[in-house]
């Protein structure tokens, strides 16, 4: 299956990563993994000057050094990465961390634990929006 999208998934914690990779491991796009936001940033734009762009990322918001709010306000102040979809993944339930994250730009956000089913609908969902169709058996 060809890839049809790229996203990335950054969460400080690898097991967070797996989660959320295996509930899109069906779907025809390409993931990619970081540790830390800081070195997401980087590839991020990397990525973008390549002309090999992400369609989302996923954000853990709570991380050492750069947090998933630091992540999104400087994707939502690059014009060329302020497209990208962003999805913040959370253990703070709390409205004020969420409203805060949508003011900013969050496309959605996931609670902690993640819902793989939940995760793979607003994956989809998202791409949808980004006029990126996905064609799969449903789950």
């Amino acid at each position: 299956m060809n890839p049809i999208a790229r996203i990335m998934i950054v969460d400080d914690l690898s097991f967070s990563r797996d989660h959320i990779r295996r509930a899109l491991s069906d779907l025809p796009i390409t993931i990619e993994e970081s540790s830390n936001a800081k070195e997401a940033l980087e590839r991020i734009i990397d990525a973008e000057l390549k002309g090999k762009g992400f369609s989302i990322v996923f954000s853990d918001y709570s991380m050492p050094n750069m947090t998933g709010l630091d992540l999104l306000r400087a994707l939502q102040s690059d014009p060329n990465l302020k497209k990208i979809a962003f999805i913040m993944v959370t253990a703070h339930a709390e409205g004020a961390t969420l409203v805060e994250a949508l003011k900013l730009g969050a496309t959605a956000y996931l609670n902690k634990p993640v819902n793989q089913e939940e995760c793979r609908k607003k994956t989809i969902a998202t791409l949808k929006d980004l006029g990126v169709v996905i064609q799969s058996d449903s789950k």
